[in-house]
């Protein structure tokens, strides 16, 4: 539907709150759409920008299935190395030897180097890190599912694949790598948490809109095309986006968050801000730490920060309020799919976070791709 934006900017503003205020953002929306000449995928609900992907070029392997070859075995590290490709080596964990199917000799429980044996790229290679790879069938057949396969045809749909590696040569590739936008669909955030897929990319629309992926099933597909108010002006997806790279987070209480990501870890310090006064006492400090322990859940997800996260809050001398704020960060977190472990608190008001790393940082997704 196209209308005539008229009357300047406060009018302008006034008709997107309209439109936002008739979209039902309650259960979330899967956003699909280029943001400065990248293609993203966005989770949005009614507090803006959860969660964001960078969508990976076709560079990537991720989900692929390969015929490799071991090409070291690093006995030291419980690992040993496989080529999928020339010159690209993975990291297989020894344990995973008796799920291997080898296609160059008998299996005996081990792996040698020089066995040629069927592999899925579970994670793509990451700075100084090597992707990972996994032989367990599984995994395949979940991967197999995804790319179209139904559950009750997964098990014969692989016994085919590993057939055909028999007759394959090594470095083969036996299944490509989920597309990108499939994969958003799968780790971006869980299935209950959005209920509608919106893109204004005719392409990626038809291309969802004939899948059978099962994640698709349930949801309702729109393509927006309203040619007055873009899809990054509705939901204001490059404000949101300039925000996630600021180190700056304003807290609605007056105080701030200073988000500073090192090579060993990630510290966040809380300010009281605008809050700061003489006069702050002991229920205004839980308070400030009370919101920003809230932003600071909201942002581990949005940045996708991961490894050690740092936190220090505003110093409060009650340990009772210390244990409930830490209390408190553990039910936020718990809503994260990356499920973040809150270690402890010390006295001086040191949270320490562990996030287990999927994918790169957004700021590193935005920066390299």
């Amino acid at each position: 539907m196209s209308r005539s934006l008229t009357g300047g900017r406060p009018a302008i503003e006034k008709e997107i709150n309209e439109i936002r205020k008739s979209t039902d953002c309650t259960t979330g929306k899967m956003i699909f759409t280029k943001l400065r000449d990248k293609n993203v995928a966005l989770l949005v609900n009614s507090g803006g920008i959860a969660a964001v992907r960078v969508l990976r070029s076709n560079a990537s392997k991720l989900g692929g299935i390969y015929l490799g070859k071991i090409q070291n075995v690093a006995k030291n590290i419980d690992a040993c190395f496989v080529e999928i490709a020339p010159g690209e080596l993975c990291f297989l964990p020894l344990r995973e030897a008796g799920t291997a199917h080898l296609t160059n000799r008998q299996p005996d429980g081990s792996l040698k180097a020089g066995d040629e044996l069927v592999v899925m790229v579970t994670r793509d290679a990451q700075k100084t890190k090597r992707a990972s790879v996994t032989t367990d069938p599984s995994r395949m057949k979940q991967q197999l599912v995804k790319n179209g396969a139904t559950p009750e045809s997964a098990s014969e749909a692989l016994q085919s694949l590993l057939n055909q590696a028999i007759h394959k040569v090594c470095l083969t590739c036996l299944l490509a790598p989920s597309e990108a936008i499939y994969e958003a669909l799968e780790q971006l955030a869980e299935p209950s948490e959005y209920s509608e897929v919106l893109t204004d990319d005719p392409e990626i629309f038809h291309k969802l809109s004939e899948s059978s992926h099962p994640l698709l099933q349930q949801k309702n597909l729109r393509l927006y095309d309203d040619p007055d108010i873009s899809l990054r002006l509705l939901y204001s997806l490059e404000r949101g986006i300039d925000e996630a790279l600021d180190t700056r987070v304003w807290l609605k209480c007056g105080g701030y968050l200073v988000i500073e990501p090192t090579e060993a870890m990630t510290v966040i310090d809380v300010n009281s801000g605008k809050n700061e006064s003489k006069k702050m006492g002991e229920e205004t400090y839980y308070q400030v730490n009370a919101e920003a322990a809230e932003e600071v859940a909201r942002q581990l997800r949005l940045r996708n920060l991961s490894g050690i996260i740092i936190v220090d809050f505003i110093n409060m001398a009650e340990k009772e309020n210390r244990q409930k704020l830490l209390e408190y960060l553990k039910t936020l977190t718990a809503q994260d799919p990356q499920h973040p472990r809150i270690v402890d608190m010390t006295p001086l008001g040191l949270v320490e976070i562990t996030r287990k790393k999927s994918h790169p940082t957004l700021a590193e997704q935005w920066k390299k791709i």
